[in-house]
């Protein structure tokens, strides 16, 4: 039996952002589903470790309704199993997970351990209090962690992140699939947008910029001043072209000019003068100012 995990799916992100829920549902009806209706056997499970919404406070019918109806989609093909993640909280009359569960989308399977009291198990699913030094010394067992949105292998302790990236997370974006022998398979997202910076120096570089790629990314890009101040006017018609998260510019470096002027030591040229007159009381008088006047500044 193979556990196709989700984590963190966060549907309704950014405040229910039109342009990330269909970036999220883009990748379960272009991707996930059609790679576990190829893959998938009928005895597998879907697990999803939780955090289905980005909160459960503000959810938006049209979102949710969609959201039961891809659960729904995907119970077709092998059963679900739906956990509590922190976003996942529980009213007293029940928690948003309720109104999904039905006869193939459940809470709970006895295949699954989840949250044992026993660490010795060799396959164990956690999302709260992970404790990765603790884990750690349990070597026979593989800990495969929710609650991140970052994916992470720390020798037995898997951190499986969410399934595409998100602002401030790591590039490495899929889901992982768990055979019951213990051994394990990441599938890379393939195509959700990534968050990619470019530096521009130099004029050429924009006019090499693929459309495409700036289309179906989220780039953002850092121009130098110095670039700006040559040929500004052909920068700002060249970077019209393009639908860019950002556009920023470098500072210009101040250079400090320092001016190498020859030190002129007064005192130096003053005792030079009055040497070169060879008067003893002359030099005995200077001496004197000069010391009178070491002695109050």
């Amino acid at each position: 039996m193979k556990i196709w995990v989700l984590n963190n799916t966060k549907f309704g992100y950014k405040n229910n952002s039109k342009e990330w829920n269909d970036i999220m549902f883009h990748f379960f009806e272009s991707f996930f589903i059609p790679t576990i209706q190829k893959y998938a056997k009928p005895d597998d499970i879907i697990l999803h470790m939780g955090n289905i919404f980005s909160t459960s406070e503000t959810i938006q019918t049209n979102t949710l309704l969609k959201v039961k109806s891809l659960f729904n989609q995907m119970s077709q093909i092998c059963t679900m199993v739906l956990l509590k993640g922190k976003n996942e909280k529980d009213y007293g009359d029940g928690s948003i997970i309720d109104i999904f569960l039905g006869d193939k989308i459940k809470n709970s399977d006895p295949r699954i351990q989840f949250n044992p009291i026993n660490l010795n198990q060799e396959i164990i699913f956690l999302n709260s209090g992970i404790d990765v030094p603790l884990l750690k010394n349990y070597k026979g067992s593989k800990f495969f962690c929710g609650s991140t949105d970052d994916t992470l292998v720390d020798e037995n302790v898997i951190f499986l992140g969410s399934p595409y990236e998100l602002e401030s997370t790591d590039v490495k974006k899929g889901f992982y699939v768990i055979d019951t022998n213990g051994s394990y398979k990441f599938f890379k997202n393939t195509i959700s947008p990534s968050f990619k910076t470019l530096k521009i120096s130099d004029i050429k570089q924009i006019e090499e910029i693929d459309p495409n790629w700036v289309k179906n990314n989220f780039v953002s890009v850092i121009v130098d001043q110095n670039l700006v101040n040559e040929k500004k006017i052909k920068i700002d018609v060249l970077l019209s072209k393009f639908d860019f998260k950002s556009v920023t510019y470098t500072k210009v470096e101040e250079k400090q000019v320092v001016e190498e002027n020859e030190t002129l030591d007064v005192e130096d040229l003053v005792k030079e003068k009055i040497n070169s007159s060879q008067n003893p009381k002359l030099i005995e008088e200077f001496n004197n100012i000069l010391k009178i006047y070491k002695e109050r500044y």
